[in-house]
């Protein structure tokens, strides 16, 4: 497991300790589910960079009940070779939002069959 893996599981397990679920947390933190899922997972790739996921990783601490710059100082050290998209959080959010869109345009109607809308 990697160091980026490892600090997305101790949030994750924290979370859940806490009874909060993703959906909760990302009413919370204004920061969708998909984004916090991925750093549970270790993977910050559609996260924007520099202070903007260092603010985002804040907003998850507290709501977690967790120290806010503590998590930070780990979330830098943890992340400080991966390279983050350029962008600011609302570009981010911008592109998790058309993502979910695509995805959202094929419907299940019965195991097996889908219907795409036509656009």
């Amino acid at each position: 497991m990697t160091p980026q893996q490892k600090f997305g599981e101790a949030l994750r397990r924290r979370r859940e300790q806490r009874g909060i679920s993703l959906k909760d947390l990302a009413h919370r933190t204004k920061i969708s589910a998909s984004l916090l899922a991925g750093i549970e997972r270790g993977d910050c790739s559609r996260w924007p960079g520099g202070i903007y996921s260092r603010a985002w990783v804040r907003e998850y601490a507290s709501a977690i009940g967790l120290d806010a710059e503590q998590i930070a100082a780990r979330f830098s050290n943890c992340f400080a070779n991966v390279a983050f998209p350029d962008g600011t959080p609302q570009e981010a959010e911008a592109a998790e939002r058309a993502a979910a869109e695509r995805r959202s345009r094929w419907r299940v109607l019965l195991p097996g069959w889908t219907w795409r809308p036509l656009q």
